[in-house]
């Protein structure tokens, strides 16, 4: 059944213009180290996600970084897999549960007491929209660009774009070379996006009726 989520991260890949490769792999070997060493199970849904770009760093260092296997701690109660550029924020999926595929993320606060909040309820759905945030805020892509946008985008980019997920009320949408996340910022709603070229970064602007360069 994991074969399914490698699939799918695959295609999130390929649609942000990154064919994955051998080298972006993180072997099974590292992984059961990593498992063995804090006595767990990671779901399915993330062993897949490192066991084909674990490795990668173009996104999953851009912002927020991806821990490596031997990185990986348990708090509270929680599998820690990623963590926020300046460590206050952290994000795992639950211990307890060792039998589920795709579990919940939760968001933790760091400090002396990490706090935990669920923040999606499935495991590949975050690493998904994630991957859009590290593509169009975390300027993964090679080109990148804001604006701000009404509330009222959200339902074109539903209807026009594939949509990709939610997390934290934000909302991730792609075309082929494109990457729209639309959420509300301290200075109202706002689009931060990414494209393989400026063309289509244009194209973004056009379709969407954007001004990109708006101060964040």
């Amino acid at each position: 059944m994991g074969k399914q989520y490698s699939g799918i991260y695959r295609m999130e890949y390929e649609t942000l213009g990154q064919r994955l490769t051998a080298r972006d792999r993180i072997s099974q070997s590292r992984i059961r180290a990593a498992e063995r060493r804090l006595s767990v199970n990671a779901p399915p849904a993330l062993r897949d996600y490192y066991q084909i770009a674990g490795n990668e760093t173009r996104f999953n260092a851009a912002f927020n970084r991806l821990l490596p296997p031997e990185e990986w701690v348990v708090e509270r109660g929680r599998l820690v897999f990623m963590e926020e550029n300046q460590a206050v924020v952290l994000w795992g999926v639950p211990t307890i549960r060792p039998d589920a595929e795709d579990p919940a993320v939760f968001q933790g606060v760091n400090g002396p007491q990490i706090k935990w909040y669920r923040e999606q309820p499935r495991c590949s759905t975050f690493l998904c929209v994630m991957l859009h945030w590290q593509a169009a805020f975390g300027g993964g892509m090679p080109v990148s660009a804001t604006a701000l946008a009404s509330v009222a985008l959200r339902r074109i980019l539903k209807h026009n774009w594939r949509f990709v997920g939610e997390v934290n009320r934000m909302q991730a949408f792609s075309k082929p070379g494109k990457s729209v996340c639309h959420l509300k910022w301290d200075n109202g709603w706002r689009v931060f996006a990414g494209a393989v070229n400026q063309k289509k970064m244009d194209e973004i602007a056009r379709e969407l009726t954007l001004t990109w360069g708006d101060p964040v």
